[in-house]
């Protein structure tokens, strides 16, 4: 279910032209190939939204205050609202699951949720996911660590901050609601509490996507998804620097494990003329890579 937020009050004529564009989004984003639902829906801003809310742990995702709008023949996720029940701000006592779920700084919290139910179950949208996280992967490990965006903010505006305490009179408990994290004492307890959250959510995240791993074949050299003589061309030139290897080309060409030798060359050779050996050429292996 979705409502309509601009305009206020829609005609019926209005209602009826939103409510088939809608019905025709959805069906896309159910049952559609990704060439479909890539013409319903802008995936940038739908990976971004799900990384955001990920890290987030927002607990109002499936319930309300989130947000969509449609521009040029697409649906856009966002903008960005209501994060005040978020990064552990749930209580694990709470009878219900989700606020349970929310309190923790581990596990998967957005993939079974409204539309990103449906879109998740690709495969090539999850890569999009990953591919946005590299993206800002040093941004969203800033944010709680010591020194980052958290401690930043703090450091400007803590003064600001005490004075809803020590003059306006306000209370770290006055607010609570049973199924919010009850608060602690003192506003540093509690600044510590959503700090170390942060961390531990960035740590646990890096750890699930692993946005920097990469898949290879051993032996491919060039690159191409088959190990062939061109590769013991390319590991040749590497070694005669007259090509540049980055990284990743020196993972897939070094697979005596070495360095780039011109072992290395023979061991492809003996694999293509069906010789034994140990090195695993041909087999698909993964490595992290910061790119």
């Amino acid at each position: 279910r979705f409502r309509i937020s601009e305009p206020e009050a829609p005609t019926e004529e209005q209602q009826d032209y939103i409510k088939k564009t809608m019905q025709t989004i959805f069906f896309y984003i159910r049952y559609g190939t990704r060439e479909e639902i890539e013409r319903a829906v802008d995936v940038d801003s739908f990976a971004k939204f799900y990384l955001l809310n990920e890290y987030m742990k927002t607990y109002d995702l499936d319930m309300s205050s989130v947000y969509f709008y449609y521009k040029d023949g697409k649906l856009y996720a966002g903008p960005p609202w209501d994060y005040d029940m978020s990064m552990g701000n749930t209580s694990p006592d709470f009878n219900s699951s989700r606020t349970k779920e929310a309190y923790k700084s581990d596990g998967v919290f957005v993939s079974d949720k409204i539309i990103y139910k449906y879109i998740c179950k690709n495969d090539w949208f999850m890569q999009e996911v990953r591919r946005v996280y590299r993206e800002h992967f040093d941004f969203i490990q800033n944010i709680a660590a010591d020194g980052g965006l958290l401690d930043t903010a703090l450091a400007r505006y803590g003064d600001v901050f005490a004075r809803n305490y020590n003059e306006a009179g306000w209370n770290v408990s006055k607010w609570w609601i049973n199924y919010q994290l009850k608060p602690q004492a003192t506003y540093a307890d509690n600044y510590s509490y959503l700090k170390t959250w942060g961390q531990a959510r960035s740590a646990w995240m890096e750890q699930y996507y692993q946005p920097f791993a990469v898949d290879y074949i051993c032996g491919d050299a060039d690159g191409d998804g088959i190990v062939t003589i061109s590769d013991v061309t390319t590991v040749q030139r590497c070694i005669a620097e007259q090509i540049q290897a980055d990284e990743l080309m020196r993972l897939r060409a070094d697979v005596t494990g070495g360095g780039l030798t011109v072992d290395d060359a023979t061991a492809i050779q003996r694999y293509l003329a069906e010789f034994s050996g140990d090195e695993g050429i041909g087999s698909t292996k993964q490595a992290v890579i910061r790119v």
